[in-house]
This record gives structure tokens, sequence and C-alpha cells, in this order.
């Protein structure tokens, strides 16, 4: 299965130091919907919009500042802009017309299913050292200090216990 790790991130844009003037606040940032994507891709990239906020918190229009210089990714970005919902920026006190950017970073990763035999081979290498690292620290730390560490046998944080 592939999966896509998508992280939003919306920054007022920047204004001019002027008295009274308070940026648009986001209220719901929209998810990306479901994306095509071919099947093992592996990519990390940022989507940057542009938004125009109206006095009534809607986005009116978006404008791609930077692409991901995927098509389908890009258009879905633009489509769950348009539903996103803010607390309009005021001047004064009053509603205004904004602007605000809005950042869509994505990470595509294959899961094992579309590694290669060698990837394959490399992880497993990597969990063999990840492990070994793990014997040698717990020889190295006395039983309280694995304590205070939350460290069980397994190498795990201890789960606390609800009260």
């Amino acid at each position: 299965m592939q999966k896509i790790i998508v992280l939003a991130i919306g920054l007022a844009a920047a204004a001019a130091a002027q008295d009274g003037f308070q940026p648009a606040e986001a209220v719901h940032i929209e998810p990306l919907g479901e994306i095509d994507i071919t099947p093992g891709a592996v990519f990390s990239d940022t989507v940057i919009l542009m938004l125009i906020i109206d006095a009534e918190g809607r986005v009116t229009d978006a404008e791609i500042w930077s692409t991901s210089g995927y098509t389908n990714i890009d258009d879905a970005a633009l489509e769950a802009a348009s539903k996103c919902l803010f607390k309009p920026a005021t001047q004064d006190g009053e509603p205004i017309e904004s602007t605000y950017q809005i950042y869509y970073r994505l990470s595509a990763y294959r899961t094992r299913e579309y590694l290669t035999a060698e990837e394959k081979a490399a992880l497993g290498k990597t969990r063999e050292i990840t492990q070994g690292f793990q014997k040698a620290v717990r020889a190295l730390l006395t039983p309280e200090q694995l304590e205070k560490a939350g460290l069980n046998k397994g190498g795990k944080k201890k789960k606390k216990k609800n009260a």
C-alpha cells in the first residue's frame, strides 16, 4: 500500500506594521483529498499557495506560488484551499480582505511490498544495527538509569498507567 503524508501549514501573509491591523486566522485548513500517484513512487515536496481571504473569512482566490511539480497534487491543493475557512483580518476592528499563505507538505514513501530485494536487505541490515546498538546501550546503563529513562527490557518506553 502506498502511503502519503500531508502536512498543511498556514501563515498570514506578512503585513506592514500597522496600528490596528490583525491578520486573518485559520479556522479550518482543509486536508488534501485522495491523490492518485504511481505505485511505489517516492517523493517529498511542498505546494505553496497564496490565498485571498474576503472580509467574511472565505477564500475568494488561490494561486500557486510554488508548484510540487505534479499537476494532480497542485490541483488537489487548490481544491482543498477553496474549502478553508478563516477569521478575517481586521483593520481597526473592521473585517477586511487580506492574503494568507498556505503550505501543503507532502511525502510519499514505499511500503515493503514495493521495495526491491536490495532495499529489503538494507532494511534488514539497518534493523540488525539498531538492535545491536540498543543492546550496547542497555549493557552500559544501570537498571536505575534504564528505569529513569522509562525503558523496559524490550527497549520500548513503558506506558504510564492511568491513576
